[in-house]
């Protein structure tokens, strides 16, 4: 079987007034299968006994057994567990076998996390099957393992090796007479960054990436007699070339080289074959690349579990497409879609603040639309805590606005809302020196350590994008206030968030989208003209509900569209954050909550270690001590 047109086939946009009735069939669904779920088998007995606290949305995707599975998650709703536990209970119900099962996601800790959760629930259970078999992994490695095992389909040679990003970047600048020289004044055009290796290496990377990530064929830039795209092909192709003879691949062409290898009807056979469920985590950050890989390697059970939410599709400048998670029910019309709206992390004037800057955009074109409907619930076991928990912090310019949050961040630590200062994140669009520095200096000025990721110290040259499998370093000593970019802070949280917004906002179309856009095999559904708009508004979704209980919008004279964020927000310092008392155990993130000495622990769904002989239970919206019985998040 190839990888042919029902796995990456242009579709139609579909109407409101289908999303309408897919909605209307899924709620009656919801309705019929929450008394079903709670009254069979479908949960373990274990799962539900280790975890009490599970909602009936979680537990409808827990307990769903064959056929595609769409879960659209919001943030702090517990999908990461879900889908460990959804694992640990496929395998506790004997309906599938370790060595057929499969979750994929981004980054090497999250899949570490992901292994760790699951692997902790089954060894709770007493589960007595052959883990080592299941293949929890990143997208990249599965493709890694995919070629090692059958590369001899397409001729490749044992033993080639992936190359890191500097890795890639070196064999660009030390090959660059022979990738980019042929074509150099073609490629140039008035550009002279294709002339100098080590900009060229940067520049290449970059088009390379989004070439494959797009499906683009580079024989397709050759063909259109467009010179510059004429020489971006031929450029590629030679870059190809090298790493194919150096027995060398970097993600790009690990993607590419997979899809060629499952495009063999007898390796697509076998491997499909061999996939009994598959499960994907942050479904929206996906290339389309990426989406016809994995549709492919499920095409023959259909077992698929996708999750995502479209409110963090965050990544479209790293080939990333919303329209994979959009479009996911027109793949499967059959597909059971379950929204995850109950939120665990924050305090419900944090969930307001984001609810209501994300309604008050306008998501349609056409007939069609550009978003799931949902509304978040604040469910944390703080979320109706006492205080204000959400601020907003200005001046006259940038150095008072600063000096303003430095003073905000020692009365939190003065007053015992904060223990330390690694409960507090501030999050930038970037963290260049014009946009950090103002933020650095004024921590810095007022005694408050301060810790700047990425760059650790440095300037960063791309200050978004870490390396699709890169895991971002988050090892923060004690003690430090984070300063960091808004897409590294993507899957993390914190008790005390500031979130810098900026004075203008600017609809630019990106320069690889103006140059590439035209050659895309499917392009994206979203209108061009608006990309930014939606972009703009999903990364500060991004950011907001990075809070846990406290919120502070910084930001000198911020552009008009923050308005909706800002509506109603009382201005710090003329503000009264009550007392930590009001604050249920103050803001302080508890970090030890382990059982007794020698004790064996098993890890809950937010990775708590709690003790088994203790009395205490794991809570998705907080934790219980076993010695006091206090909650906490």
């Amino acid at each position: 079987m190839t990888i042919g047109a029902r796995s990456h086939s242009p579709t139609p946009s579909y109407s409101a007034a289908w999303v309408r009735r897919r909605r209307e069939q899924h709620d009656h669904k919801i309705s019929a299968s929450n008394n079903a779920i709670m009254n069979s088998s479908m949960i373990n007995p274990v799962i539900s006994r280790l975890h009490p606290e599970l909602d009936p949305q979680q537990l409808e995707v827990i307990a769903h057994g064959d056929e595609p599975l769409q879960v659209v998650a919001g943030p702090g709703s517990g999908k990461t567990a879900c889908i460990a536990l959804r694992a640990a209970n496929l395998l506790l119900n004997r309906a599938v076998e370790p060595r057929e099962l499969a979750l994929c996601t981004f980054t090497r800790e999250a899949a570490s996390q992901m292994n760790r959760r699951f692997t902790a629930t089954l060894h709770a259970a007493g589960y007595a099957g052959d883990l080592s078999g299941a293949t929890i992994c990143t997208i990249h490695s599965l493709c890694r393992r995919l070629l090692v095992q059958h590369g001899h389909a397409i001729g490749l040679v044992p033993g080639f090796r992936l190359l890191n990003t500097d890795e890639q970047l070196d064999i660009m600048e030390t090959n660059h007479r022979s990738i980019f020289g042929p074509d150099l004044p073609a490629l140039s055009r008035g550009d002279d960054r294709w002339v100098r290796p080590e900009d060229a290496a940067q520049a290449g990377r970059t088009y390379f990436d989004r070439i494959a990530d797009d499906l683009i064929h580079p024989r397709s830039l050759i063909a259109s007699g467009l010179p510059f795209h004429a020489a971006l092909g031929r450029s590629c192709l030679r870059y190809g070339q090298i790493l194919w003879e150096s027995r060398a691949a970097d993600f790009a062409h690990l993607q590419s080289w997979t899809l060629a290898l499952l495009a063999d009807p007898r390796v697509h056979s076998i491997v499909s074959a061999s996939v009994g469920h598959l499960l994907v985590d942050e479904y929206q950050d996906i290339s389309f690349a990426q989406e016809r890989l994995l549709l492919s390697l499920a095409s023959a059970r259909r077992n698929i579990c996708v999750v995502g939410d479209d409110d963090q599709a965050i990544y479209r400048f790293r080939g990333a497409r919303v329209d994979n998670l959009l479009r996911f029910p027109e793949r499967f019309p059959d597909a059971r879609v379950v929204c995850l709206t109950n939120n665990y992390r924050s305090h419900r004037h944090i969930v307001d603040t984001f609810n209501r800057w994300m309604a008050s955009m306008d998501w349609s074109r056409d007939s069609g639309h550009r978003r799931f409907a949902k509304t978040i619930i604040p469910r944390a076991a703080h979320a109706d805590a006492d205080h204000a928990a959400v601020v907003s912090i200005t001046g006259r310019d940038r150095r008072e606005e600063a000096r303003r949050l430095a003073e905000f961040v020692l009365t939190l630590r003065a007053r015992g809302f904060i223990s330390d200062y690694r409960d507090v994140a501030i999050l930038l669009a970037s963290v260049k020196r014009r946009h950090s520095r103002p933020y650095r200096d004024a921590l810095r000025d007022a005694g408050i350590p301060v810790r700047l990721s990425p760059g650790h110290g440095r300037d960063a040259d791309d200050d978004a994008d870490t390396g699709a499998d890169d895991a971002v370093d988050r090892d923060q000593p004690r003690d430090e206030v984070l300063l960091t970019t808004i897409h590294q802070a993507k899957g993390r949280e914190w008790p005390v968030v500031a979130v810098g917004l900026p004075r203008r906002f600017h609809q630019r179309p990106g320069r690889l989208d103006q140059d590439l856009g035209i050659f895309c095999t499917r392009a994206d559904d979203e209108p061009p003209e608006r990309d930014d708009q939606f972009d703009l508004r999903r990364q500060y979704y991004v950011a907001f509900s990075r809070a846990k209980r406290l919120l502070a919008l910084t930001g000198t004279n911020p552009d008009p569209v923050f308005a909706p964020a800002l509506s109603g927000t009382p201005s710090w310092p003329d503000v009264d954050l009550g007392s930590p008392g009001h604050a249920a155990s103050g803001f302080g993130l508890l970090r030890d909550a382990a059982g007794p000495a020698g004790s064996i622990e098993h890890v809950g769904p937010l990775g708590l270690a709690v003790s088994a002989r203790a009395p205490a239970r794991i809570y998705l919206g907080g934790r219980v001590l076993p010695s006091a019985g206090q909650m906490e998040r």
